[in-house]
């Protein structure tokens, strides 16, 4: 990296610790917590369950995630600590896990006879995007700054994450059916 942090190889792989924590956390709430965020959502509604319900739990990452790319960017651009770069790199971390968890139990709910294809669809793509990043990032920072960079991944990132609103009011409807069941 350039000045101020001239980080040695060691140093660049121990950035990584930020996406680790990232991760694990971002496994947690994608499971566990988002289930108790859509028990509470089925109680709300006196035990009528469907998909959509689930994708009140994309809340959270929603917002971290996005608010990491801008954390990135403006502690690249203006030369911030390390610190403030890996923990927006964690930001970042927890929502590429959060939501595709989310995203592929919705699915699975959805289209159970088509889960297996569904997987491999969304992990396909979610694969892809972070390869092309990668294999693009270095160049376009070199070439547009890293405050143009990481705001087009704020928007991309921002715009994936609020697909789960039309599913969440029409995806019943799209599906074709109102409710899945009653617990």
């Amino acid at each position: 990296m350039a000045p101020p942090y001239l980080f040695t190889g060691i140093g660049v792989g121990l950035m990584q610790v930020a996406a680790i924590i990232g991760f694990l956390i971002g496994c947690f709430a994608g499971g566990y917590i988002a289930d108790v965020i859509t028990a509470v959502v089925v109680r709300k509604q006196k035990g009528v369950v469907y998909p959509e319900q689930r994708l009140i739990a994309m809340l959270p990452g929603c917002l971290i995630a996005p608010i990491g790319c801008i954390v990135i960017a403006f502690s690249c651009a203006h030369k911030l600590h390390w610190v403030a770069i890996a923990f927006g790199f964690g930001m970042v971390s927890f929502g590429t896990i959060f939501a595709p968890n989310i995203a592929i139990t919705y699915v699975v709910e959805c289209f159970t006879r088509n889960a297996s294809e569904a997987l491999v669809a969304i992990n396909v793509f979610k694969n892809l995007v972070a390869f092309l990043f990668l294999y693009t990032a270095v160049d376009w920072i070199a070439s547009s700054g890293w405050i143009q960079v990481y705001m087009i991944m704020f928007m991309l990132v921002s715009m994936g994450m609020m697909l789960c609103v039309p599913f969440y009011f029409f995806g019943s409807k799209w599906r074709g059916q109102e409710e899945v069941g009653l617990i």
